[in-house]
């Protein structure tokens, strides 16, 4: 390869690497440190929770759900506005996805199948 393509190749590695960190938990706390406060998208009462709010990191493509200003979930948003379920951006997230994809594999179902589902509901405290 001459001297250009390999400083081409390099950038784009270097693109990727820098994709896959904002896409991590810690891309996220990175964007909200670099955005805070954020901006809010939806915010009300809760009837049972206190106050719900939904905020956007910058540009960065994080958007979380707080309950009385704790994260309670973040999604990564594409350009379409849709959050991207490539983008699994807690570590326990995966660790549910790896489980359910073993799990569906063990009970003969296909996981890549048109007919797999799965919801994952997290009982942590946030943050």
């Amino acid at each position: 390869p001459t001297r250009r393509s390999a400083a081409v190749v390099a950038a784009a590695a270097a693109a990727d690497a820098e994709e896959s960190f904002e896409r991590t938990e810690d891309g996220f706390f990175a964007a909200r440190a670099r955005h805070a406060p954020g901006a809010t998208l939806f915010e009300r009462a809760s009837e049972y929770n206190g106050a719900v709010r939904v905020v956007q990191w910058g540009d960065s493509g994080w958007v979380s759900l707080t309950f009385n200003g704790i994260a309670q979930g973040a999604a990564f948003v594409g350009a379409d506005g849709r959050a991207l379920s490539s983008v699994l951006g807690s570590q326990y997230l995966r660790v549910m996805g790896a489980a359910a994809l073993g799990y569906a594999r063990v009970n003969g179902r296909d996981p890549a199948g048109s007919d797999a589902r799965f919801i994952f509901a997290g009982l942590g405290a946030g943050e």
